[in-house]
C-alpha cells in the first residue's frame, strides 16, 4: 500500500503537478481515491490532446505562486476562494477541471495569499 502510494506520487509529478499538492478528503474511499489519482496522473485519458491540456492546467495551478492546492472530494467542482483550494469530484474530467480554473483560477489564488497574510499578521 505505502509502495503504491509511493508510485503514484511519482506518476503525479511526472505529469506536472506536485503530490503535495493534492489532498484527498477523508471521506472518499479506497476505491474512489485510486481512481482519483489515476485521472490526477492522466491515466483515464485516451488522446494526447487531453494529456497535453491536463499537464497545462496543473502548470497553471503550481507555476505562479502561490501553488492553488486540489481536493479530491466524493463530488462537486467547487471554487473555495476564502481557503485557498480548488476542489474536483473523484471522477473529475480534464474539461470539468479546464472549466473550474478558467472561471475561478485567480479568485481562489488571492484568497489564498490573503489567507497567508492574515496568518502571518497573527
Amino acid at each position: 500500500d505505502e509502495r503504491e502510494e509511493r508510485q503514484a506520487a511519482a506518476r503525479v509529478l511526472k505529469g506536472g503537478y506536485h503530490p503535495s499538492l493534492v489532498f484527498v478528503a477523508p471521506d472518499v474511499d479506497a476505491s474512489r481515491r485510486r481512481e482519483a489519482i489515476r485521472r490526477v496522473c492522466g491515466m483515464n485519458l485516451a488522446s494526447d490532446s487531453d494529456y497535453w491540456l491536463l499537464e497545462n492546467l496543473w502548470k497553471a495551478m503550481r507555476e505562479t505562486s502561490p501553488p492553488v492546492p486540489l481536493v479530491i472530494a466524493n463530488r462537486d467542482y467547487k471554487p473555495h476562494a476564502s481557503a485557498g483550494f480548488m476542489q474536483v469530484p473523484w471522477n473529475f474530467t480534464v474539461l470539468g477541471l479546464c472549466d473550474l480554473l478558467e472561471e475561478h483560477l485567480e479568485d481562489v489564488r488571492e484568497g489564498l495569499v490573503a489567507r497567508r497574510r492574515a496568518m502571518a499578521e497573527r
